[in-house]
């Protein structure tokens, strides 16, 4: 025997990463957004007007394969997860099986049977290095048990757009945090190919404005707020970089409000906008228009209450102060 001659250990090749599932779990959970957004999109845009109850009846298929998307990246956040510990763990099968010994072939990690759905729940908490309770659980549970009825029967279940909706924003939550439904969101949209000659300001404007307020409308104030490190039930105000998008063709109307004081005080001299994440210096003074109360002016050019070019009326009243205080000055000195 030759000793001189070493054989090779094999191994098994292209092991998933973190990022690869993470990536995976936020692309199907936009297209699960996006099947409920565009569809309804569709309904309220329409020549004619639509039931939207019974439009959905007819398109049940559209909503059950948002569930299978939303339970496809719950089981992509928990591979995520447990390939922070090891890759390894998600594979099925004997270890005797594994081609690591000298002289074994390499073989491919996606050529191996993957652990079952039950399996991964386990080695999920069992190796989990944030700390959950049980509402993920809860939530794992209701979307697998949604989902199989759908994949392995025929279900009799109707769904309904606002709890899958609130159920795709609660996946990122729960796994990723508060803003990560918002902040992923908005990374896919950027690097999407289709929106390569976009620039930042127009796809704020108009691909994010509308989807940030679809969520709003269908879910409500309070299920929303809790997705936002801000709180998003606070007193809102137009924000200055989305109301002044260069192409004023964009949008006929800009009427969203998604800018909120920070820090969440009335002295404060900031607005933190979530839908372009920018923040903008204001000032607290006294909206001149009629009718309108609010106290938050932008560059002494527009109040972020009511939307309105206030730079005339300031200069006017700035201009009424001045000339109160030049005659005090004169009837001083007499």
């Amino acid at each position: 025997m030759n000793l001189s001659i070493k054989p090779t250990l094999g191994m098994i090749t292209n092991l998933p990463s973190e990022l690869d599932y993470k990536l995976l779990a936020n692309s199907c959970l936009t297209q699960a957004f996006d099947i409920i957004f565009e569809t309804d999109k569709t309904i309220e845009n329409h020549t004619k007007k639509l039931d939207e109850e019974m439009v959905w009846e007819y398109l049940q298929d559209k909503l059950n394969a948002s569930v299978v998307l939303i339970h496809q990246a719950i089981e992509a956040n928990m591979k995520s997860s447990i390939c922070s510990t090891s890759p390894y763990l998600l594979l099925e099968g004997k270890r005797v099986e594994w081609p690591v010994l000298p002289g074994h072939n390499d073989k491919r990690f996606d050529e191996f049977y993957s652990i079952s759905s039950e399996s991964l729940v386990y080695v999920f908490f069992a190796t989990a290095k944030n700390t959950y309770d049980t509402t993920i659980f809860g939530h794992i549970e209701h979307i697998r048990k949604i989902r199989n009825q759908i994949v392995h029967g025929i279900s009799r279940n109707r769904l309904n757009t606002s709890e899958l909706v609130a159920h795709i924003l609660d996946t990122y939550t729960l796994f990723d945090g508060k803003d990560s439904w918002w902040n992923n969101l908005r990374s896919y949209y950027f690097e999407h190919p289709f929106n390569e000659g976009m620039d930042q300001g127009e796809l704020e404007t108009v691909v994010f404005i509308e989807k940030l307020t679809y969520a709003w409308k269908k879910i409500g104030k309070a299920s929303f707020s809790k997705h936002f490190s801000v709180n998003t039930r606070a007193r809102s105000y137009f924000c200055p970089y989305c109301m002044l998008p260069e192409d004023k063709n964009l949008l006929k109307k800009y009427d969203y409000k998604w800018a909120f004081l920070f820090p969440e005080k009335e002295d404060a001299r900031l607005i933190h906008c979530i839908n372009c994440n920018n923040d903008n210096e204001i000032s607290r003074i006294p909206c001149p228009i009629d009718g309108c109360a609010g106290t938050v002016i932008w560059e002494e050019h527009l109040c972020l209450t009511c939307g309105k070019d206030v730079s005339n009326e300031l200069a006017e009243k700035k201009r009424r102060i001045n000339d109160i205080l030049e005659s005090l000055r004169i009837t001083a000195k007499k």
